[in-house]
């Protein structure tokens, strides 16, 4: 999912199941210290990038303070000529 951008990857594919020993330690990551029991292999047969219809857009916290700074920067200023304002 890619909420800035509105769109949204969608696989089609078969999942296969594995507890093999040597594809967990491929599957697995070098700072991970949680014992992996089985991995996930998908075999993609399709896929499509989808249209962002029905996408919610998703903002982070850096995000609506970059887009907010400004009017909160105009509330300040109007605020600074009112008495009893701390």
């Amino acid at each position: 999912m890619d909420y800035p951008n509105g769109v949204r990857l969608k696989l089609l594919g078969r999942v296969r199941v594995t507890d093999d020993p040597e594809i967990l330690e491929q599957l697995s990551l070098p700072d991970y210290r949680a014992r992996i029991d089985r991995g996930f292999l998908i075999d993609v047969a399709a896929f499509d990038w989808n249209c962002p219809q029905h996408i919610t857009p998703r903002y982070t916290e850096d995000d609506v303070d970059a887009l907010t700074a400004p009017l909160k920067a105009r509330i300040a200023e109007l605020e600074e000529g009112r008495p009893g304002q701390t």
